[in-house]
């Protein structure tokens, strides 16, 4: 059996926080669109954009190549 690399781990505890923090700001809409006076579904784009924000930063092309 051969041994996972550190960075492995690493990048599984940072993929874990990005995930866990969507949920826990999709949970907490309710309160969210009271603060700010929005309707739910735009703190709904608020957090898609959220989610989506990292993207650019992943180092692949889009469309994938054929």
């Amino acid at each position: 059996m051969t041994a996972v690399p550190k960075a492995v781990y690493v990048l599984a505890l940072g993929i874990f926080a990005m995930v866990t923090s969507e949920f826990v700001v999709a949970g907490l809409m309710p309160r969210i669109s009271e603060g700010l006076g929005v309707t739910i579904p735009q703190v709904g784009y608020l957090i898609t954009a959220f989610a989506v924000a990292p993207w650019p930063s992943a180092g692949r092309s889009w469309p994938p190549p054929c």
